[in-house]
């Protein structure tokens, strides 16, 4: 399986690259957002797993033409590092309706280690991820979304291998009387670590804001539908504070 990444890393990086030489001369600006996320309960990217206590998560997006960088820092409420994810990607596809995308991502995940009267140590856990992605666009605000990742350890530490996919559907900015906002995102996930878990979950996100307010309030739930070894459901809530 390991070889399968290494086949489906250089496909995501030098397939993409040569289709696109011919518009390397055209001149397209770079734009950039970011996000602070403020939540009681750190939910990985991958949202069976949770860090158990409150969590401070910053995001970013730098988009050049097709290509972009997404940087994901996570990190528990004191500042303790919890995961960090550097995801370089490229649009394959991107036109009005279907945006389709391959990605790359180098991952460190800080294990804390149990409390022996020192304090503060960690297990550092090393992955290498390979991503495919898509979004269909119906309306402005009706959107089909998927996500495919495969990723494996690199080094002796941590999971042998990790097949997460995710199909999600966005009911984006609907009006909820005259000045609010309300967002719905359903999914339905599968995941597959080697030798440590495998599960069908679904999952509901939503978001609520005012019109005229930059931040917006989030709450996020997560329900097993099968799950071997047996888990429980998970939540979290809290504040987005785009920048």
């Amino acid at each position: 399986m390991k070889n399968f990444g290494i086949r489906l890393f250089i496909w995501t990086f030098f397939c993409p690259a040569m289709l696109f030489a011919q518009n390397a001369n055209t001149v397209k600006p770079l734009t950039a957002n970011a996000n602070l996320q403020l939540t009681n309960n750190g939910i990985a990217p991958v949202p069976a797993f949770s860090l158990g206590r409150p969590a401070i998560i910053g995001t970013a997006i730098l988009k050049k033409g097709r290509f972009y960088f997404n940087p994901e820092f996570l990190f528990a409420w004191d500042l303790k590092p919890w995961t960090i994810n550097m995801r370089f990607g490229v649009n394959v596809i991107e036109n009005e309706k279907l945006t389709m995308g391959v990605a790359a991502t180098p991952s460190l995940y800080f294990r804390e280690l149990p409390y022996n009267g020192s304090g503060g140590k960690f297990e550092l856990q090393r992955y290498f991820a390979t991503e495919f992605n898509f979004e269909y666009r119906f309306t402005s605000n009706r959107r089909l979304l998927g996500h495919y990742w495969y990723s494996w350890r690199v080094g002796a530490l941590g999971l042998k291998n990790e097949h997460f996919i995710l199909l999600s559907f966005a009911f984006d900015k609907m009006k909820l009387g005259k000045h609010y906002q309300l967002s719905l995102t359903p999914s339905l996930f599968y995941l597959h670590d080697y030798n440590y878990l495998e599960g069908v979950f679904a999952s509901q996100m939503t978001n609520f804001q005012r019109d005229n307010w930059k931040l917006n309030f989030f709450a996020q739930m997560i329900q097993p539908i099968y799950l071997n070894p047996k888990g429980s459901f998970l939540w979290n809530a809290g504040i987005n504070i785009p920048l």
